[in-house]
């Protein structure tokens, strides 16, 4: 939940290819040496997992560079591709999910947004990675019922929360941001 700086995500993201790369190339170096070409086989084979897997985040990356730009068609196509890949793992699916939400709110398609967002939770709470974004999608979807005049349930969810603002810079806007939304939306503040 904290905001980091784009120089440190640019050194971890280039920290971890890296460390890819050197365990991609130590197994091809190891089974080479074992096995001869097909050991060679078998490490091409392990880095043609790793590049698939990395053409995926790459696709989810853009995308989201395509949202916050508004070219919302781009964005969506994107997505959908992701969502279409082949054993597409459970996280990435929900931010997929959690973006295509990002999409249709910003056109105003409020059900459909729900829509996603509910599947981005849905994907959260059965994959076992702990995510910030989990809570994101949840005032997320406490935005969007507002916004589809669900005052009610938008209340009940905040309060599911039990009042708690999280840790976090991030995390801490978009509690504050929610309860604002929903406090506006009953025209008082509590």
């Amino acid at each position: 939940g904290q905001v980091r700086s784009p120089a440190r995500y640019k050194a971890l993201q280039a920290a971890s290819y890296g460390a890819a790369a050197a365990i991609v190339g130590g197994v091809t170096v190891m089974y080479g040496a074992l096995l001869g070409i097909p050991g060679i086989g078998v490490g091409a084979a392990f880095a043609a997992y790793f590049g698939w897997h990395l053409r995926r985040s790459r696709l989810l990356h853009k995308a989201t560079v395509l949202l916050v730009h508004d070219q919302l068609d781009e964005a969506e196509a994107l997505l959908r591709k992701v969502l279409a890949s082949w054993r597409c793992p459970k996280h990435v699916a929900a931010l997929a999910e959690q973006n295509l939400g990002a999409v249709y709110n910003r056109r105003g398609n409020f059900e459909e947004a729900l829509a996603h967002q509910r599947a981005a939770m849905t994907l959260y709470a059965r994959s076992n990675a702990r995510s910030p974004m989990r809570q994101v999608v949840e005032y997320a979807e406490i935005i969007t019922l507002v916004n589809l005049g669900r005052v009610g349930e938008a209340r009940q969810r905040f309060d599911q929360k039990q009042g708690k603002v999280p840790e976090g810079d991030y995390l801490r806007m978009q509690h504050w941001g929610a309860e604002l939304y929903v406090c506006l939306a009953e025209g008082e503040h509590r």
